[in-house]
């Protein structure tokens, strides 16, 4: 498997709606989700999303933050866990095409609006079918694209 057919199944995944439950660590250790839409998937296999400044979670995120993504799709009977590490980012260009592509994106004021991109280490995903667990293991590396794969699991 080369890393383009790994970035290609993740997008795979992750359901039309997009929907993700995003859980971070809050300062008292406890564990809080919320509902983001992703925006994208890059080339490079992350994960983004807009979110607003504001939001007392996005204002404690550090640099290199570990997170996690849920997605479901009742559909197919999937579920899929992205674990990756967060950075909030200002990319103007980037947010107007999320923009045009018609999203209101949360209702966001542009003054507060930023990106949060996810770099993922692993994603994790089940099918009701077949009732077994695959991997991607999608390690640090991938933002340098270096890949080899490794017994039924990519390394990026």
């Amino acid at each position: 498997m080369t890393t383009a057919e790994d970035i290609l199944t993740l997008r795979s995944l992750v359901p039309d709606h997009g929907i993700a439950m995003c859980t971070t660590t809050a300062p008292s250790a406890e564990l809080h989700s919320r509902p983001l839409k992703t925006q994208e998937i890059d080339d490079r296999g992350r994960l983004w999303f807009v979110v607003s400044k504001t939001a007392d979670w996005v204002a404690g995120l550090g640099p290199d933050e570990s997170v996690n993504l849920g997605y479901t799709d009742d559909d197919d009977r999937t579920w899929v866990s992205v674990a990756g590490s967060v950075r909030i980012v200002e990319d103007a260009a980037r947010l107007a095409r999320y923009r045009v592509a018609g999203d209101d994106l949360q209702r966001i004021d542009d003054v507060d609006a930023r990106l949060m991109v996810v770099a993922p280490s692993t994603v994790e995903f089940w099918d009701a079918p077949s009732g077994r667990l695959e991997a991607l293991a999608l390690k640090a590396s991938s933002i340098v694209g270096r890949a080899r794969a490794t017994s039924g699991s990519l390394e990026i």
